[in-house]
């Protein structure tokens, strides 16, 4: 997603489907919430998916990376630090992020 997207996309979520703006960075990031469900919008070097992707928040990442990769997940980007926090992305069977 370009960076100018990101306040576009998000005034979508929030409309059109009811998502709260939980954090947003500039034009860089922004976390929604409706409920249970929470969707991450990137740009620019925190477009780490490249795709949709679904932010799951785990206690240990090692572990949970460990685990999703056990059952056959494919590991897209290594565990890394960024401005937000230490993420690791990976593709379910079905290539979803």
């Amino acid at each position: 997603m370009t960076p100018q997207r990101i306040s576009k996309t998000r005034f979508l979520f929030a409309e059109v489907f009811g998502f709260h703006l939980r954090f947003q960075d500039g034009e860089r990031i922004a976390l929604l919430k409706n409920g249970e469900v929470s969707v991450a919008l990137s740009a620019g070097e925190e477009d780490i998916a490249v795709a949709v992707a679904i932010p799951i928040v785990v206690i240990d990442l090692a572990q949970a990376l460990d685990r999703a990769l056990s059952a056959g997940a494919e590991l897209v980007s290594s565990p890394k630090r960024g401005p937000h926090g230490l993420r690791a992305v990976v593709k379910d069977v079905t290539g979803n992020a």
